[in-house]
């Protein structure tokens, strides 16, 4: 569905900007840049930059980071 939603608004010539907190966020996002990119015939190279809410910046030790 994000995908879809992307590809639209990237159609009609808006650039969308998708806020979210999971990896399904840059796959949607993912998703509709491309089928659109196909579909105007253009294989150029994507950038998706996808900050994670916290960048678990800690020393390294056994067991859970919490997330």
């Amino acid at each position: 569905a994000l995908g879809e939603v992307v590809r639209a608004q990237l159609d009609r010539g808006a650039l969308p900007i998708v806020l979210g907190g999971g990896h399904e966020v840059a796959w949607g996002t993912w998703q509709g840049l491309r089928a659109h990119l196909d579909a105007a015939g253009d294989a150029g190279r994507v950038l998706i930059l996808n900050l994670d809410a916290h960048f678990d910046l800690r020393t390294a030790r056994p067991g859970s980071s919490g997330t």
